[in-house]
């Protein structure tokens, strides 16, 4: 299970420098094409889908504010925040969350991960107090996770 933080490995988000919001992650400009296309190329050319994993655990503690994140294989356990495709956050219930003018909640946020239609795990995240990451970097994040879902269903076909 990879832990809170950043990789040991050295690879370094694909976001330039200045890119993140002052309050909290987010994208200017083409930044999320940028670190979609880099996620992408790692994807192709790694040779372990932990490294993906890793790569893009640094990626959303950038793109959306976090203090950490760490990705859990396997079972779901409780019931925290989740992130969903559409970068709406939900809450037990399925309440949605205004991050817009909540900022992210104050507990642990899950994105799961799925590859080829299978479960693999989920990113939970710990974030900043006060981060109101954009839209845009929410989709961002869900579209580089979708990666290493695809990286990790890759793993376990060869």
């Amino acid at each position: 299970m990879a832990g809170f933080g950043h990789s040991e490995d050295g690879l370094q988000p694909g976001c330039p420098p200045g890119s993140a919001g002052r309050r909290g992650g987010g994208v200017r400009g083409g930044a999320g094409g940028a670190q979609i296309h880099d996620t992408a190329a790692l994807t192709q050319s790694a040779r372990s889908a932990d490294v993906v994993v890793d790569h893009v655990r640094d990626q959303l503690i950038g793109l959306l504010g976090l203090d950490g994140s760490r990705f859990e294989y396997g079972t779901l356990l409780g019931h925290p925040p989740r992130l969903e495709p559409d970068g709406t956050i939900t809450m037990a219930g399925h309440a949605r969350w205004d991050v817009e003018q909540r900022g992210l909640p104050g507990e642990e946020i899950e994105l799961r991960t799925f590859g080829n239609g299978q479960y693999y795990g989920r990113f939970m995240m710990k974030p900043k107090p006060g981060s109101k990451p954009s839209l845009q970097a929410r989709l961002v994040a869900v579209t580089v996770a979708d990666q290493a879902g695809r990286a990790l269903a890759a793993s376990h076909t060869r």
